[in-house]
Protein backbone atom coordinates (compact mmCIF):
# COMPACT_ATOMS: atom_id res chain seq x y z
CA UNK A 1 0.00 0.00 0.00
CA UNK A 2 1.05 3.58 -0.62
CA UNK A 3 2.22 5.02 2.70
CA UNK A 4 3.11 8.59 1.76
CA UNK A 5 0.84 11.62 1.81
CA UNK A 6 0.87 15.35 1.13
CA UNK A 7 -1.23 17.42 3.54
CA UNK A 8 -2.24 20.84 2.26
CA UNK A 9 -2.93 23.81 4.51
CA UNK A 10 -4.51 25.94 1.81
CA UNK A 11 -4.45 29.65 2.79
CA UNK A 12 -7.80 30.08 1.01
CA UNK A 13 -9.47 27.52 3.29
CA UNK A 14 -11.28 29.25 6.16
CA UNK A 15 -10.88 26.19 8.33
CA UNK A 16 -7.09 26.38 8.46
CA UNK A 17 -7.28 28.56 11.62
CA UNK A 18 -8.78 25.60 13.49
CA UNK A 19 -6.29 22.85 12.67
CA UNK A 20 -4.38 23.38 15.93
CA UNK A 21 -7.52 23.75 18.04
CA UNK A 22 -7.31 21.24 20.88
CA UNK A 23 -9.84 18.43 21.13
CA UNK A 24 -9.39 16.14 24.13
CA UNK A 25 -5.94 17.70 24.71
CA UNK A 26 -4.80 16.99 21.13
CA UNK A 27 -4.63 19.40 18.16
CA UNK A 28 -7.22 18.74 15.46
CA UNK A 29 -4.49 17.81 12.97
CA UNK A 30 -3.30 15.10 15.37
CA UNK A 31 -6.33 12.98 14.53
CA UNK A 32 -5.56 12.91 10.81
CA UNK A 33 -1.94 11.96 11.52
CA UNK A 34 -3.12 9.32 13.99
CA UNK A 35 -5.32 7.76 11.32
CA UNK A 36 -2.41 7.73 8.87
CA UNK A 37 -0.27 6.04 11.53
CA UNK A 38 -2.99 3.39 11.88
CA UNK A 39 -2.63 2.77 8.13
CA UNK A 40 1.18 2.44 8.44
CA UNK A 41 2.09 5.72 6.74
CA UNK A 42 5.78 6.50 7.03
CA UNK A 43 6.17 9.93 5.42
CA UNK A 44 3.98 13.03 5.26
CA UNK A 45 4.75 16.33 3.54
CA UNK A 46 2.91 19.28 5.11
CA UNK A 47 2.64 22.37 2.91
CA UNK A 48 1.52 25.52 4.70
CA UNK A 49 2.03 29.26 4.81
CA UNK A 50 1.76 31.32 7.98
CA UNK A 51 0.89 28.28 10.13
CA UNK A 52 4.09 26.39 9.29
CA UNK A 53 6.09 27.37 12.40
CA UNK A 54 3.20 26.57 14.74
CA UNK A 55 2.55 23.21 13.10
CA UNK A 56 6.23 22.25 13.28
CA UNK A 57 6.38 23.28 16.92
CA UNK A 58 3.36 21.06 17.65
CA UNK A 59 4.48 17.96 15.73
CA UNK A 60 8.23 18.19 15.13
CA UNK A 61 10.13 16.33 12.41
CA UNK A 62 8.66 12.96 13.42
CA UNK A 63 5.29 12.27 14.97
CA UNK A 64 3.74 8.90 15.84
CA UNK A 65 6.56 7.30 13.89
CA UNK A 66 5.78 9.36 10.76
CA UNK A 67 8.54 11.44 9.22
CA UNK A 68 7.27 14.96 8.48
CA UNK A 69 8.69 17.27 5.84
CA UNK A 70 7.58 20.91 5.98
CA UNK A 71 7.32 23.14 2.90
CA UNK A 72 6.20 26.73 2.41
CA UNK A 73 3.01 27.29 0.45
CA UNK A 74 3.81 29.09 -2.81
CA UNK A 75 0.89 31.49 -3.33
CA UNK A 76 1.76 31.94 -7.01
CA UNK A 77 1.41 28.24 -7.84
CA UNK A 78 -1.97 27.43 -6.37
CA UNK A 79 -2.99 23.99 -5.16
CA UNK A 80 -1.80 22.09 -8.25
CA UNK A 81 1.62 23.73 -8.25
CA UNK A 82 2.13 23.15 -4.54
CA UNK A 83 1.29 19.47 -4.98
CA UNK A 84 3.99 19.37 -7.66
CA UNK A 85 6.48 20.84 -5.17
CA UNK A 86 5.46 18.29 -2.56
CA UNK A 87 5.93 15.34 -4.92
CA UNK A 88 9.62 16.21 -5.22
CA UNK A 89 9.97 14.96 -1.65
CA UNK A 90 7.99 11.74 -2.16
CA UNK A 91 10.05 8.66 -3.03
CA UNK A 92 7.08 6.39 -3.80
CA UNK A 93 5.21 5.84 -7.04
CA UNK A 94 1.94 7.19 -5.62
CA UNK A 95 0.85 9.62 -2.92
CA UNK A 96 -2.38 10.59 -1.22
CA UNK A 97 -3.33 14.27 -1.27
CA UNK A 98 -5.19 15.37 1.87
CA UNK A 99 -6.52 18.60 3.31
CA UNK A 100 -5.44 19.61 6.81
CA UNK A 101 -8.96 20.87 7.54
CA UNK A 102 -10.58 17.45 7.34
CA UNK A 103 -10.78 14.31 9.43
CA UNK A 104 -11.86 10.92 8.16
CA UNK A 105 -11.79 7.24 8.94
CA UNK A 106 -11.60 6.28 5.28
CA UNK A 107 -9.89 2.98 4.49
CA UNK A 108 -7.20 4.42 2.24
CA UNK A 109 -6.01 0.97 1.16
CA UNK A 110 -9.16 0.74 -0.97
CA UNK A 111 -7.66 3.43 -3.19
CA UNK A 112 -4.62 1.27 -3.90
CA UNK A 113 -6.88 -1.71 -4.63
CA UNK A 114 -9.27 0.21 -6.88
CA UNK A 115 -8.55 -1.29 -10.28
CA UNK A 116 -9.59 1.86 -12.13
CA UNK A 117 -6.60 3.61 -10.59
CA UNK A 118 -4.42 1.73 -13.05
CA UNK A 119 -6.20 3.45 -15.92
CA UNK A 120 -6.90 6.85 -14.42
CA UNK A 121 -3.61 7.49 -12.57
CA UNK A 122 -5.48 10.15 -10.59
CA UNK A 123 -8.36 9.13 -8.35
CA UNK A 124 -10.79 11.30 -6.40
CA UNK A 125 -11.96 9.84 -3.09
CA UNK A 126 -15.49 10.96 -2.23
CA UNK A 127 -17.94 10.50 0.62
CA UNK A 128 -21.39 8.96 0.19
CA UNK A 129 -24.01 11.55 1.08
CA UNK A 130 -26.16 9.19 3.20
CA UNK A 131 -29.01 11.67 3.63
CA UNK A 132 -26.67 14.20 5.20
CA UNK A 133 -26.38 17.76 3.98
CA UNK A 134 -23.05 19.12 2.82
CA UNK A 135 -21.60 22.30 1.38
CA UNK A 136 -19.36 20.24 -0.89
CA UNK A 137 -19.90 19.69 -4.61
CA UNK A 138 -21.95 16.63 -5.55
CA UNK A 139 -20.26 13.86 -7.53
CA UNK A 140 -22.42 11.42 -9.51
CA UNK A 141 -20.92 8.09 -10.51
CA UNK A 142 -21.62 5.25 -12.91
CA UNK A 143 -21.69 1.67 -11.66
CA UNK A 144 -17.99 1.41 -12.47
CA UNK A 145 -17.10 4.53 -10.50
CA UNK A 146 -16.73 6.84 -13.50
CA UNK A 147 -17.70 10.44 -12.78
CA UNK A 148 -20.81 11.20 -14.85
CA UNK A 149 -21.87 14.56 -13.43
CA UNK A 150 -20.71 17.29 -11.06
CA UNK A 151 -22.97 19.93 -9.57
CA UNK A 152 -23.48 22.17 -6.54
CA UNK A 153 -24.84 20.36 -3.51
CA UNK A 154 -27.97 22.52 -3.37
CA UNK A 155 -28.85 22.29 -7.08
CA UNK A 156 -30.31 18.78 -6.81
CA UNK A 157 -32.05 16.59 -4.25
CA UNK A 158 -30.51 13.47 -5.77
CA UNK A 159 -27.97 11.99 -3.43
CA UNK A 160 -24.72 10.42 -4.47
CA UNK A 161 -21.25 11.29 -3.20
CA UNK A 162 -19.70 14.64 -2.45
CA UNK A 163 -16.25 15.99 -3.04
CA UNK A 164 -13.78 15.58 -0.17
CA UNK A 165 -10.85 16.95 -2.19
CA UNK A 166 -8.94 13.81 -1.23
CA UNK A 167 -6.89 12.17 -3.99
CA UNK A 168 -4.62 9.29 -4.83
CA UNK A 169 -2.26 10.22 -7.64
CA UNK A 170 0.54 8.64 -9.64
CA UNK A 171 3.68 10.71 -9.12
CA UNK A 172 5.02 10.12 -12.65
CA UNK A 173 1.66 10.85 -14.27
CA UNK A 174 1.18 14.04 -12.29
CA UNK A 175 4.68 15.31 -12.99
CA UNK A 176 4.21 14.68 -16.72
CA UNK A 177 0.72 16.14 -17.08
CA UNK A 178 0.56 18.98 -14.56
CA UNK A 179 3.67 20.98 -15.36
CA UNK A 180 3.07 24.72 -14.92
CA UNK A 181 -0.58 24.12 -13.94
CA UNK A 182 -2.08 26.31 -11.23
CA UNK A 183 -5.35 26.54 -9.37
CA UNK A 184 -7.52 23.92 -7.70
CA UNK A 185 -7.24 20.23 -8.57
CA UNK A 186 -11.01 19.81 -8.32
CA UNK A 187 -12.40 23.09 -9.68
CA UNK A 188 -9.73 24.07 -12.21
CA UNK A 189 -8.81 20.59 -13.44
CA UNK A 190 -11.46 17.94 -12.83
CA UNK A 191 -14.51 20.09 -13.58
CA UNK A 192 -13.01 21.12 -16.91
CA UNK A 193 -11.86 17.67 -18.05
CA UNK A 194 -14.18 14.96 -16.70
CA UNK A 195 -16.62 15.15 -19.64
CA UNK A 196 -13.95 14.73 -22.31
CA UNK A 197 -11.75 12.25 -20.40
CA UNK A 198 -12.64 9.34 -18.08
CA UNK A 199 -12.21 10.23 -14.43
CA UNK A 200 -13.07 8.04 -11.48
CA UNK A 201 -14.07 8.44 -7.87
CA UNK A 202 -13.89 5.92 -5.06
CA UNK A 203 -16.95 6.57 -2.91
CA UNK A 204 -16.61 5.68 0.78
CA UNK A 205 -19.12 5.50 3.62
CA UNK A 206 -16.79 5.98 6.56
CA UNK A 207 -16.69 8.99 8.89
CA UNK A 208 -15.72 12.30 7.31
CA UNK A 209 -15.75 15.86 8.64
CA UNK A 210 -14.57 19.11 7.06
CA UNK A 211 -13.70 21.93 9.43
CA UNK A 212 -14.88 25.37 8.35
CA UNK A 213 -16.05 27.04 11.57
CA UNK A 214 -16.10 26.80 15.35
CA UNK A 215 -19.40 24.90 15.03
CA UNK A 216 -17.55 22.18 13.10
CA UNK A 217 -14.96 22.05 15.88
CA UNK A 218 -17.78 21.48 18.38
CA UNK A 219 -19.06 18.60 16.26
CA UNK A 220 -15.55 17.13 16.08
CA UNK A 221 -15.11 17.42 19.84
CA UNK A 222 -18.37 15.52 20.44
CA UNK A 223 -17.68 12.91 17.76
CA UNK A 224 -14.11 12.23 18.84
CA UNK A 225 -15.26 11.74 22.42
CA UNK A 226 -18.14 9.47 21.44
CA UNK A 227 -16.10 7.31 19.06
CA UNK A 228 -12.94 7.31 21.23
CA UNK A 229 -10.65 8.55 18.48
CA UNK A 230 -7.21 8.78 20.00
Amino acid sequence: MTNAAIILVNPDDNGRKWILEELNDKPFLHYQLSHLEDDFFKHVVIISSTERAFIKEAFGDEYLGIKITYLDWDKDKGEMGNIMNGLKHIDQMQAFILQATQHFRINLSKGDDFRRMRDAQILLIGKKAENKGSTRDKVFLSEKGKISKLCKFDSTEDQDSYNTNTWLISKAYYQNHFKEKKGSLFHDYLKKTYIASPHFCLACRQYYLHINSIDDIKIAREDFTEYFYR
